[in-house]
């Protein structure tokens, strides 16, 4: 059993340090969107794609040895088992490293969370400046309602509606 253990907390140190240079080039693309360094964003965004194809290549393989523990351990491999579930499991000589492992994946995963939240508010501020620049140049009337909602999605443009007027004063 400790082989196939093993094999999983290699596996889980490789996924939790390619999740903590992710956290890094996101916190240094929020850097880029300060500055609004186009190069040094589009460098960022390459580098997050390769890190994210590690960690997309790398899920396969941590699935199966989470599988193979559970099944060791006497758990069902199918749902796949969370790391907590397997820690409750596991002997105790490993199941602190399994909490501490998943609490590490819950801290980066909300750090991540954080910052993307932080680096969407850049670029929505962005964009609204370039919105109002054009409009300023064009003549054209801003939208006040354009851009993006809390949720990442784009807002639904709404094309103005007749005006009423009231006459009394």
């Amino acid at each position: 059993m400790s082989a196939t253990l093993d094999t999983l907390f290699s596996l889980l140190d490789q996924h939790l340090k390619h999740y903590e240079s992710l956290a890094a080039f996101i916190d240094r693309e929020q850097l880029a969107l300060i500055d609004q360094d186009l190069d040094r964003l589009q460098s960022m965004v390459k580098a997050k794609e390769t890190v994210i194809l590690k960690i997309k290549l790398l899920i396969p393989l941590l699935s199966r040895a989470v599988q193979a523990v559970a099944l060791e351990i006497g758990l069902e491999p199918d749902p796949l088992p969370t790391l907590t579930e397997l820690a409750k499991a596991a002997p105790p000589a490993y199941s602190r490293r399994l909490e501490r492992a998943g609490l590490a994946m819950a801290r980066l995963k909300k750090k991540i969370t954080r910052l993307n939240e932080t680096n969407r508010t850049f670029v929505q501020e962005t964009l609204d400046l370039v919105s109002g620049s054009m409009a300023v140049l064009t003549g054209a009337p801003t939208n006040a309602n354009s851009g993006y909602l809390s949720t990442g999605q784009r807002a639904p443009h709404r094309a103005p509606g007749p005006v009423r007027l009231s006459r009394e004063v």
